[in-house]
């Protein structure tokens, strides 16, 4: 696992320093931590099994075609493999505390466990002060949780209070979601783009979601730079209409 701790800058010249053990000392006043995890999916031997049968489609006559129609709807499947705990794996979690980013990131040895131990055990240091996320309620913390279990990690206790019924899951105080806040609705989605772009904050670095992990592999540097732009977006966001 590795851990790159930079002042954030508004153009592109900041420097990122690799470090196991960062000399940044977070503030002990009460503030807020933004966090945002990016994901990718596990190896396609592994989630195999996990796709669903594809049905041939009763309009396609055509043996070719309908070949090319089930390849192309498991295709699509395996596209999307990243955004579900069961086929995918946390690559990056980015936190942003006073404008400075800490990003724990996979390295070469693929540890996505000693990624969930350090973010957690950051969470537990500061479990006084308040998380912030983009529709972390309905994806980030239900994907670090589910990768926890699937890792053997224990998943900090007070994010989840309560999960009520099949559907309704509740949090502590202090886990806020900038998507709630802009609209308490939970069936009202924003994208953190669209968010930006109405309070005029600007928007992502693009939107390679569920590629994200082709981005890290073929350029990481680069992939770090598009989550800190979401950490970037997502405070601004906040301390603009945060509750």
């Amino acid at each position: 696992m590795a851990m790159t701790t930079c002042p954030s800058e508004k153009d592109d010249t900041m420097s990122r320093v690799t470090t196991t053990n960062p000399d940044y000392d977070f503030p002990l006043k009460r503030t807020h931590f933004v966090f945002d995890i990016e994901t990718g999916s596990l190896p396609s031997d592994e989630i195999e099994a996990y796709c669903p049968k594809i049905k041939p489609s009763k309009s396609i006559k055509d043996a070719a075609k309908q070949e090319a129609y089930i390849e192309g709807k498991r295709s699509e499947w395996f596209g999307k493999a990243a955004l579900s705990p069961v086929t995918g794996r946390v690559l990056v979690i980015g936190v942003r505390v006073e404008g400075v980013n800490t990003m724990f990131h996979v390295d070469e040895n693929g540890s996505e466990k000693g990624v969930l131990e350090a973010f957690f055990d950051m969470v537990r240091k500061h479990r006084d002060q308040k998380w912030v996320g983009h529709n972390c309620h309905a994806f980030d913390w239900p994907f670090l949780r589910g990768r926890a279990m699937a890792n053997d990690v224990h998943f900090p206790v007070g994010i989840i209070t309560s999960i009520c019924g099949h559907r309704w899951v509740n949090y502590g105080a202090n886990c806020r979601d900038t998507m709630l806040a802009w609209n308490p609705d939970p069936t009202s989605r924003i994208s953190l783009s669209n968010l930006g772009r109405v309070l005029g904050l600007g928007t992502k670095l693009g939107e390679h979601g569920s590629r994200f992990d082709e981005l890290y592999a073929e350029n990481p540097d680069l992939a770090l730079k598009y989550c800190e732009r979401d950490l970037e977006l997502t405070d601004d966001i906040w301390q603009r209409i945060g509750i």
